[in-house]
């Protein structure tokens, strides 16, 4: 079955969604109209702590009820006012923050700017373990006066607007109090926001519920419940029995089957996620770039976007949409450029074989490839991969992991080498996911990559903020510079769903969802 690029262009952003919506024909749970005023919601995983280093992306669908960032990241994709009651830019490396007067944290303590600052400081560093780091570490200094403060960074930074709106403000007092279980349940999550954390199991279930002083309007919803299903027969028996109101970003392959409940309305767009297999170039085999090549050849990338994905995925020749480079505004012929990138990843195990007797180990060689148990679209892909790399003459056995074991894979390099990821864009920004995946020392870094070449495009990249040409000229040089070295294997962009009951309504149709105010993204319908 050959999988054809979707064409046309979309932007990365709210200006350009498509939306497909399936009308309900039948009772789901009991709805944001319920009498109760609960609302309860299936995510793909719930984390050990609601500390701010440990959550980012659709994790902050929750972090951001309970922490509110300075900012406000709003469907259309504008940037606003939020915990700061001015947010001024008056020049490409300054940003001064003036904070609204009298809010408060829920424990009832006044919210400050040194409050702000230590937020920020939470996620600087060298070497942060934070997934946040890499957007906070261009701060050159942060200034506080009164109820104003202000960040300087070293250069410009075209995310630097997204990363404060989706950067949840903490209580400093709270975590000095907690410096070892902050964001557990022994010493829970405060923040200014409509609501507060009242229950949390870790990797099971949140539930949240309003917060009594809130500075703002008072929230929508009673309680709101968010829980993790351990594997696809949960997941669809709790939809089915109407326990719940909904799921957010289920996994794709199971698309068809909630679909057929028949019980929900559907919303889905384009995703800037990523799936690949990746490789720790520093480790043996997988240093050899025939190696790495070989196994580029040897993967159907094509069997997996109709098979695991079912085809509810676009093919992915690098890590960033043709599209979104596409929309950029520049004169690149981005086209040609992807063309030769689908070359470089096309299903040949002659070339693949090839590449192998070129390398280090040509007789092949066997590794355990290890999943997250968490996410069983990698266990789906490694198992499609297993057949074509044995014709080569490499053996793969997988390994279930739970969270520490992931844990200590991706971040800590335990492990033989190679992985299947998920890695998800941390701002609307173009270049977001490839500063998270080549910038040296960045969380999402597993490959190791410390490329000259693909640090100087990055640079540029940053330099450039503001002109689109260069940008979009400066990212191709970038995936180019990576493609060269042959990192990774991209496999594809999953489509993102969400299904919710017919009492509620997902205004915030967006890859970034998750960034705008919970009470504006979900509505009564």
């Amino acid at each position: 079955m050959t999988i054809h690029r979707r064409p046309g262009r979309l932007l990365l952003g709210a200006a350009a969604i498509a939306v497909t919506s399936v009308t309900a024909v039948a009772s789901g749970g009991a709805g944001v109209g319920a009498a109760d005023g609960s609302l309860g919601l299936l995510l793909p995983l719930i984390p050990a702590s609601w500390d701010t280093r440990e959550t980012a992306g659709y994790h902050n669908v929750v972090q951001l009820a309970v922490t509110e960032p300075l900012t406000a990241y709003a469907a259309d994709g504008a940037i606003t006012p939020l915990l700061a009651s001015e947010a001024e830019h008056p020049d490409p490396t300054t940003y001064v923050y003036t904070l609204r007067p009298d809010v408060q944290f829920s424990d009832g303590s006044p919210l400050t700017a040194e409050d702000v600052k230590f937020s920020f400081e939470l996620h600087m560093g060298e070497e942060n373990p934070s997934y946040r780091a890499r957007f906070f570490a261009g701060i050159e200094s942060i200034e506080v006066a009164g109820d104003q403060v202000t960040v300087t960074l070293a250069e410009p930074d075209p995310e630097f607007p997204y990363a404060v709106a989706s950067l949840g403000i903490v209580s400093k007092a709270n975590y000095e109090a907690h410096p070892d279980d902050i964001g557990t349940p022994a010493a829970p999550q405060i923040g200014t926001g409509p609501y507060v954390i009242a229950d949390f199991s870790p990797a099971e279930e949140v539930t949240l519920e309003p917060n009594p002083g809130y500075w703002g309007e008072a929230p929508a919803y009673e309680s709101l419940t968010y829980s993790t299903a351990s594997d696809d027969s949960s997941r669809l028996l709790a939809l089915q029995s109407g326990d719940f109101d909904g799921v957010l970003l289920p996994p794709v392959h199971q698309i068809p089957a909630i679909q057929g409940l028949g019980a929900y309305t559907e919303y889905s767009t384009f995703d800037p996620t990523i799936y690949r297999v990746i490789f720790d170039t520093t480790k043996p085999p997988f240093d050899d770039i025939h190696v790495r090549n070989a196994i580029a050849h040897a993967i159907d990338r094509e069997a997996i976007v109709a098979g695991v994905f079912g085809g509810n995925a676009e093919l992915a020749d690098s890590v960033v949409l043709e599209s979104v480079v596409a929309d950029m505004g520049g004169d690149t012929d981005v086209a040609t450029v992807f063309d030769e990138f689908a070359a470089a990843f096309e299903y040949d195990l002659d070339a693949a074989r090839a590449e192998l007797a070129q390398s280090s180990v040509p007789d092949g060689f066997e590794i355990e490839v290890p999943v997250f148990s968490e996410d069983p679209t990698q266990a789906l892909v490694a198992q499609v991969m297993a057949p074509s790399l044995a014709e080569i003459g490499i053996d793969i056995s997988i390994s279930q992991v739970d969270m520490n074991g992931w844990v200590g894979v991706f971040l800590e390099g335990e492990g033989d080498g190679l992985i299947i990821d998920q890695w998800s864009a941390g701002s609307p920004d173009p270049a977001t996911v490839p500063r998270s995946l080549f910038t040296p020392g960045a969380a999402g870094n597993f490959s190791k990559l410390d490329d000259p070449a693909v640090n100087d495009a990055l640079a540029a990249y940053v330099a450039a903020d503001g002109d689109a040409a260069t940008q979009q000229a400066t990212l191709v040089d970038t995936l180019t510079a990576a493609q060269a070295v042959t990192p990774y294997v991209p496999l594809a962009f999953p489509n993102l769903f969400v299904y919710l009951d017919d009492d509620v309504v997902l205004n915030a149709v967006t890859p970034y969802f998750w960034m705008v105010p919970f009470d504006e993204a979900f509505t009564s319908a």
